[in-house]
């Protein structure tokens, strides 16, 4: 087992946090969201997923990702679970979170969950999303045809902010 920080849950934000040997907060929040699929109430195991930094860091180290992979590990414990998540670009680091998301996700290499990438538009700006999923869901193509065929535009569907 990868060697991971010691986490905690927070009972009332239902958010996971810890701090690296940086003095870093990480923020783990993994909520029910069923905005990719709201027209598909079957689809029931729907979260969105968002980590935080505070205050933000450029140091490597591979704990945070060991740590976060294990908190997703636990919720895909449940094969129907699908997390989604996007990378903003509030502060011109959506192409490098889009790519440290990327290295993580290759280098955890659980062959039992599948990657999904899209880009979509939110208030005329490209967005990059991604969607995992377990390959034992029952749902799996249903999932990723609903996922993939979702309008380009999301401005008036999503809330991002």
């Amino acid at each position: 087992m990868a060697d991971i920080y010691h986490y905690q849950l927070d009972p009332v934000s239902k958010t996971f946090s810890f701090i690296t040997q940086y003095d870093v907060k990480i923020t783990v929040a993994i909520a029910r969201d069923k905005t990719w699929f709201p027209y598909n109430p079957e689809i029931k195991e729907v979260y969105s997923f968002d980590l935080s930094a505070v205050p933000s860091s450029t140091k490597l180290d591979f704990k945070i990702r060991d740590t976060v992979a294990h908190i997703l590990a636990e919720r895909f414990e449940n094969t129907e679970t699908v997390v989604t998540y996007y990378c903003d670009d509030e502060d011109g680091k959506h192409s490098k979170r889009k790519n440290t998301f990327e290295r993580w996700y290759q280098a955890v290499n659980d062959s039992s969950i599948h990657k999904y990438n899209r880009d979509v538009i939110y208030e005329n700006k490209v967005i990059h999303s991604s969607l995992l999923i377990h390959e034992d869901n029952t749902r799996y193509s249903t999932i990723i045809r609903v996922y993939e065929a979702g309008d380009e535009d999301v401005t008036s569907k999503f809330n991002i902010d």
